[in-house]
C-alpha cells in the first residue's frame, strides 16, 4: 500500500490523553529523571502512584503533594510483587491506572571485566525484570479497566554509546 503523503490522506489518529486526571505509576520516582516524571505529570493535573526502593527518596514528594494527588509505594523492582503492589496502589487511590513508566535502572561505567557477577546480575534483574513485571502488571490492569493504557520505558544514552562505549553492559 501506498503511505499518505499528506496530513489530510492519513487515518485519523486518537487525540492524546490529557495529563489532567490521568492516573499515572512510576518506578524510581525517589530519582532524578523520576522524580522530574512524577512532578510534570502532577504539576499538570495529574495524579501519581510513586515507587521507589528507598522511602526516604520518596520524601520531597510526599512533602509536597497530598494523598489525593500522589500515593507511594516502597519495593524492589527486581520482585514481580513490587509492580503489582506499585500498580494496586495506584489503582486503591485512583480508581485506576492509566499509564506506567519504568524509569528504575540500574548502570555501571567501565569495562565488562570491572564488574562482579552480582553487580551484573543486580542491573539486568532491575533494568529488564523490573520493566517486564512492570508491562505485565500494567497490561492486566489495562485489561481489567477496559480501554487500554500506556506503557512508556525509560532508556539511557548509553544505548547510543554517548559514553563512547565504556559502559560494563
Amino acid at each position: 500500500p501506498e503511505t499518505p503523503t499528506h496530513p489530510e490522506e492519513s487515518p485519523a489518529m486518537e487525540p492524546a490523553r490529557s495529563p489532567e486526571d490521568t492516573a499515572v505509576a512510576v518506578t524510581g520516582a525517589g530519582g532524578g529523571i523520576g522524580g522530574a516524571i512524577a512532578r510534570l505529570v502532577l504539576e499538570a493535573g495529574g495524579r501519581v502512584a510513586a515507587g521507589d526502593l528507598r522511602p526516604d527518596a520518596l520524601a520531597p514528594l510526599r512533602d509536597t503533594w497530598d494523598d489525593d494527588r500522589l500515593t507511594t509505594h516502597v519495593g524492589d523492582v527486581r520482585g514481580e510483587a513490587t509492580a503489582d503492589a506499585l500498580v494496586n496502589a495506584g489503582v486503591a487511590a485512583f480508581g485506576r491506572v492509566d499509564s506506567v513508566v519504568a524509569n528504575a535502572a540500574v548502570g555501571f561505567y567501565g569495562g565488562l571485566l570491572d564488574y562482579s557477577a552480582d553487580e551484573v546480575s543486580l542491573m539486568v534483574d532491575v533494568n529488564v525484570k523490573g520493566t517486564v513485571w512492570l508491562a505485565r502488571a500494567a497490561v492486566r490492569q489495562f485489561r481489567a479497566q477496559g480501554d487500554g493504557g500506556d506503557i512508556v520505558i525509560i532508556g539511557s544514552v548509553a544505548g547510543l554509546l554517548i559514553g563512547g562505549g565504556k559502559e560494563a553492559v
